[in-house]
This record gives structure tokens, sequence and C-alpha cells, in this order.
């Protein structure tokens, strides 16, 4: 009777949690929120699209000046614009050329603001006091003005890897907007640390670089992951932005914001040339956006909905 009854008992709420897992609980509490669901169905179409434009029957370079300026039907589902251009086709095409730029920029921004913001961290004193006053100088330049700048001097490179103009976009975006995560990954650090698991790695004789990436970053990696979520919507944003200004993707490359800045002279009479990739645009961030907070829930461990 006894052993029955301590079988019939609840399972304590650390037992619950080991046999979970760290996996199934972020997802547990990722769930929760329907809208970043949304998000990742919206997000995963688009991309889905984007990847597999090829399938789509037109090219988005074609020319032809007899179906110039079409409305949206069911040959042309987004119409056409004043080449005469399938605008589905370029959006398509272009959604791969944004993604890709975000993706990448935040990359070259996690790489750069975590050594940065790791080394001051970790070593404190001078390192550090040099470090965040370098940060605080870059963060101190017009972010738009350094934009510009830089995009037209690598665009003007004769390096092959930036003539196409999507390196060189993705390249500017990383090095304007790596002082967030450097500061992001200098707090962790400091508080890490102190940990006692850090004293011990020490003790072991592990070097600083292994205890830096081996035993600090995976447990920074939370709030990384979150600040690189939304560096990605903020980076395609910002590609959509200066290819609209001219100084981003160049044509005949096909990016959202360079779309955009074709259908800017013949807005009042051809509307959908420039509604179709400003609601691609506005849907991709808006996506990401939802990820991002409900991430930023599920990765906090002070978080305890749904998890008493």
């Amino acid at each position: 009777m006894l052993d029955r009854a301590l079988e019939q008992q609840p399972v304590p709420l650390a037992a619950r949690h080991r046999q979970a897992g760290m996996l199934q609980l972020v997802w547990r509490d990722f769930r929760r929120h329907p809208m970043a669901l949304v998000g990742v169905g919206i997000l995963s179409v688009i991309t889905l699209m984007s990847i597999f434009a090829f399938l789509y029957p037109y090219d988005p370079e074609s020319v032809d000046q007899l179906n110039r300026f079409q409305p949206p039907s069911f040959q042309h589902p987004m119409g056409t614009d004043r080449s005469g251009r399938d605008v589905m086709a370029r959006i398509l095409y272009g959604g791969r050329v944004s993604l890709v730029v975000g993706i990448a920029a935040m990359a070259t921004a996690l790489v750069i603001g975590a050594a940065i913001g790791g080394i001051a961290g970790y070593y404190g004193r001078i390192l550090d006091a040099v470090l965040m006053r370098l940060t605080d100088l870059a963060l101190s330049f017009p972010s738009l003005f350094l934009l510009i700048m830089l995009s037209f001097l690598l665009r003007e490179t004769h390096l092959p890897l930036f003539q196409g103009g999507i390196a060189s976009i993705a390249l500017v975006i990383g090095l304007t907007s790596w002082m967030s995560v450097a500061r992001l990954v200098r707090a962790s650090f400091l508080v890490i640390k102190e940990q006692e698991f850090i004293t011990a790695a020490r003790a072991c004789g592990a070097s600083d670089a292994r205890i830096m990436v081996r035993h600090m970053l995976p447990n920074a990696a939370g709030p990384l992951i979150v600040n690189a979520t939304l560096g990605v919507a903020w980076a395609i944003l910002i590609e959509s932005g200066l290819s609209f200004l001219g100084f981003g993707i160049q044509p005949p490359t096909p990016s959202w914001g360079n779309i955009l800045n074709d259908a800017q002279k013949t807005l009042s009479l051809y509307p959908w040339l420039s509604i179709f990739p400003g609601l691609m645009i506005f849907l991709t961030v808006i996506a990401i956006n939802y990820i991002g907070d409900a991430l930023r829930d599920a990765l906090d461990p002070y978080h305890v909905t749904g998890r008493r």
C-alpha cells in the first residue's frame, strides 16, 4: 500500500523539468504566443517562395514592352512594371536578396560584437574601458551617413566579391550594427564570469579562449538569439531603405527596396507596383518581430509563465 501511494504522488517540479528538457520547455513557452506561430508560418511561406522562385514561369529580367503597366490578373498576379517585367517574379527573386542580406548582415554583427563584447567583459579593466569607448564612438556617428558612405565606397572597389552589391550591403549593415551586440555580450559576460563553474574551469587549467567560447558564450546565447532575430528584421528594413534611396542593391538585381524605388515615379497611376513589395516587407518584418518577442519570453530564465 505504501509503495502504491508513493507511486501516485506527483513528480517534483525539478524532476519534470529534467525530464522535459530545455528545448521542450522553450517550445512550450514559445507556442503560447499565437502571433509568433502565425509569424513562423508567414516567414516560412515567404522563404519557401523565394527559394523555389525558379518554378515560377516568368523571368524577373524578361522585358515585354507590349505588356507595360498591366494590372494584376491571372496571367500576371501582381501586374507588370514599366518594362513589362512580371512584378511577382521580381518580388520572389528580390525576397532572396533581402533575406540573404538580413541574415548575412546580422551574422557579421554577431561575430564582431560577440568578439569585442566578450573580450571586454571577460578581461575587464583597461581593455574593457578602451573597447567600450570605441563602441560609444561608433554609436555616436550618424548611422544613415555611415551606411551611405560605406556602401558607396565598397561599391566602387574592384574586388569581385563586392561587385554584385549583396555582399557589400550585408557587410556595411553588419559593420554599423555590432555595437548593441557588443554591449549585450559584455553585460552577460560580466555576470557569468563570477559564477562558480567558471572558477572551476580556471582551476582545471582551461584557457581563456576555451572558457569564453565553450562555457560563457553558450550561457549568453539566449539574449543573443533574441537580438539576432530582431536584428534580421532591422537589417531587411535598412537594406530596403538604402535600395529605395539608390545606395543599396543596384539594378538589374531585384530587391524589395529597389522595386519600390522604381515604383515611386508612377505611384498614383499604378499603385500595385508599390503595394506588393511594401506588403512583403511589412509581413516579413512583423513576422520576425513576433518571433523575436516570443523567443525573448521563452528563453528568459526568470519568465515563469507556464512553468509553475
